[in-house]
């Protein structure tokens, strides 16, 4: 009896020794597999993080080419200037003289005399 209890604490023994090693195998496994999986986030993540970083830059480029392009379009060349003087100057010179309105500073705006009306 005592051989047999001997034989059966060893081979209780090494069943405990097996289970440890199978489980240490197993969760081994299960640790490999979720570490590659956040491996594969990472460098998906990092690489979103590039590209962001590449578009943040061109929209900067981009917004800083469009003001700089908004503030030339607002200064007044010299040509722009040469031609809003001349605009002026023949305005001046064929506007309608302020002799020719009446009194009350409206036009008249018949074509005929009513003279002519009345005897058509």
């Amino acid at each position: 009896m005592n051989s047999t209890m001997w034989v059966l604490v060893v081979v209780f023994g090494v069943c405990l020794i097996l289970q440890g090693i199978v489980l240490r195998i197993a969760h081994r496994r299960k640790a490999a597999l979720q570490q590659a999986k956040h491996l594969q986030f990472q460098q998906t993540t990092s690489a979103q993080a590039e590209q962001t970083k590449r578009q943040i830059g061109q929209l900067q480029t981009d917004l800083a080419n469009a003001r700089r392009q908004r503030k030339e379009l607002n200064q007044p060349s010299a040509s722009a200037a040469k031609w809003s003087s001349t605009m002026q100057e023949l305005e001046r010179e064929f506007a309608p003289d302020s002799q020719q309105l009446p009194a009350d500073g409206f036009a008249d705006t018949q074509p005929w005399p009513q003279s002519q009306h009345a005897s058509s």
